[in-house]
């Protein structure tokens, strides 16, 4: 019987050494660690926008056929009150201001010789000439002729009608007209005869006037 008390104290010392064993198991000494917060790099830049490329402003385009701008069509003189354009009359001598400078065209119908006014040299090589002059397209500026002399220069004007309008009605009268000629010498002081006439410039009016 003595020895039934000390196994019975051998066993408890060993229960409860099992029992110190199993206690720590469960106070988890060695605790997993919690997972913290993740980690962030330096905050990369946030990408630049590429410029779109912007389209150009369209732009209006002419229909076919037309100009893209146009000038105005010059007014006609108006009529004065007997219905003969200004232009019209004839005065004794052409005015410089007035005059309506031409430029010759060949090929005129009927071409004859016509008489001038006067010349007013505007360069070293230039002449204007001054005549009075019918209405196109009944009076048109065929050509000009110059003659070279020693002591004068001799210019002929010709006019005639344009073919187109054989059948046109014409007006009887006569404007101050110009035209004017490049000459191939230089005048020199030399003096302008009419070639028609044989006058010098300023000195005889149009035939039938």
């Amino acid at each position: 019987m003595k020895g039934i008390p000390a196994v019975v104290g051998l066993g408890m010392t060993l229960l409860l050494a099992g029992c110190g064993a199993g206690g720590s198991v469960v106070s988890g000494s060695a605790s997993t660690p919690s997972a913290g917060p993740p980690s962030t790099g330096p905050a990369s830049p946030a990408p630049t926008p590429t410029p779109t490329a912007t389209a150009p402003s369209a732009t209006a385009s002419p229909a076919p056929g037309t100009s893209a701008s146009s000038e105005p069509a010059p007014a006609s003189p108006a009529p004065s009150s007997s219905g003969t354009p200004p232009w019209a009359t004839a005065s004794p001598r052409p005015g410089v201001g007035s005059a309506l400078v031409v430029t010759p065209r060949p090929g005129m119908s009927n071409v004859h010789a016509i008489s001038w006014v006067y010349a007013l040299e505007t360069g070293i090589q230039t002449v204007r000439i001054y005549y009075y002059a019918g209405i196109p397209p009944c009076t048109v500026l065929d050509h000009v002729d110059v003659a070279y002399h020693s002591d004068t220069i001799v210019i002929s004007l010709f006019t005639g009608s344009d073919p187109s309008a054989a059948n046109q009605a014409c007006i009887a009268l006569a404007r101050s007209t110009a035209v004017d000629v490049t000459l191939n010498q230089p005048g020199n002081g030399r003096t302008f005869v009419d070639g028609s006439t044989g006058k010098a410039s300023g000195e005889g009016n149009p035939a039938g006037m």
